[in-house]
């Protein structure tokens, strides 16, 4: 159970937290990870939180890790793309103040809904987290396999080809080229995520601006999972998640700057929001916002974002 001053404390806590490990001179890569925190997952969890959370059909914890993942891609995109429109660049203390605001905003659309959200079984329940079942050693296997795959020496060489040129744009964004963006032949995202990087760490390296792709790289696998297992079982989902954690483009996509790796993630999570809602169809308004926000992200990383909406 969760109630509204927790969520308030557990929240600002972490706000607090991750800002002190960005101002911190720590690892490149640490502050990295406390940027997409900060900026992405955290008012991704809140977002989610108040759409569904605390609706009659509120997500099992599986699909809160990976609705706030895919949501907070899509707050990233947006705050730093309507940053992206001001005069002038994009610099930190701009990201910094319209993230917070954006986290008040969420918190006080919670504090003024329902007290209470208790965690429900959904149609086809996920495996438990108790006990040392096959599905949380298949889960261990897939975690370290393909986590070692994707996060392994992600600076092993210098941005090439299309990577060279969204890095470039992200600079350019930075600076105050108004016509960055539009000069890109593709979507924003994959100039946006390094821009955001870029603007609140300082410096941004091949790792470092690799490592949101790579993210969600690794999400998508595990939507992968629980979408196969909600259609077919946990052999199915954990088959399918491994076939393509071993896949040689899947892996190229998570050590690239590019956008394929976000398309994969939030085109998995609308279909599973479309599976659900069609085996219970509760809270539709809350979840189909949810599925829209997924599916907008993949449209602003590449038209290739069109597919889920034939499901």
């Amino acid at each position: 159970m969760i109630t509204r001053r927790s969520l308030l404390l557990v929240t600002v806590a972490l706000a607090v937290i991750l800002h002190a490990l960005l101002w911190l001179p720590l690892p490149l890569i640490m502050q990295t990870v406390a940027a997409l925190l900060l900026t992405g997952f955290l008012p991704g969890a809140l977002l989610v939180e108040w759409l569904i959370g605390r609706s009659a059909a509120p997500p099992d914890l599986w699909e809160r890790i990976l609705y706030s993942s895919a949501a907070g891609y899509g707050v990233m995109t947006l705050v730093l793309l309507g940053l992206s429109y001001l005069p002038g660049g994009v610099v930190a203390w701009q990201v910094y103040l319209a993230v917070d605001l954006l986290l008040v905003l969420l918190l006080s659309f919670l504090r003024s809904s329902v007290g209470t959200s208790k965690l429900t079984s959904p149609p086809n329940p996920s495996p438990p987290w108790r006990g040392v079942g096959g599905e949380v050693l298949g889960l261990l296997i897939l975690l370290l396999l393909a986590g070692f795959l994707r996060f392994t020496n992600l600076g092993y060489a210098e941005f090439q080809g299309d990577e060279g040129r969204a890095v470039l744009r992200a600079a350019a964004v930075i600076q105050g080229y108004e016509d960055a963006l539009f000069l890109h032949r593709k979507g924003p995202v994959e100039i946006l995520l390094p821009t955001l990087v870029y603007a609140l760490t300082g410096h941004l390296t091949e790792a470092t601006a690799r490592l949101p792709f790579a993210l969600a790289n690794l999400a998508g696998l595990f939507a992968l999972w629980l979408l196969g297992w909600r259609l077919l079982g946990p052999l199915a989902g954990w088959t399918a998640a491994m076939f393509l954690a071993l896949d040689g483009y899947f892996i190229g996509f998570a050590h690239i700057v590019q956008y394929q790796s976000v398309i994969f993630l939030t085109s998995l999570l609308a279909v599973l929001i479309f599976y659900r809602l069609f085996r219970q169809p509760k809270a539709l308004t809350g979840y189909m916002a949810l599925a829209a926000l997924f599916l907008a992200t993949g449209l602003l990383s590449h038209y290739e974002g069109v597919w889920p909406f034939i499901p």
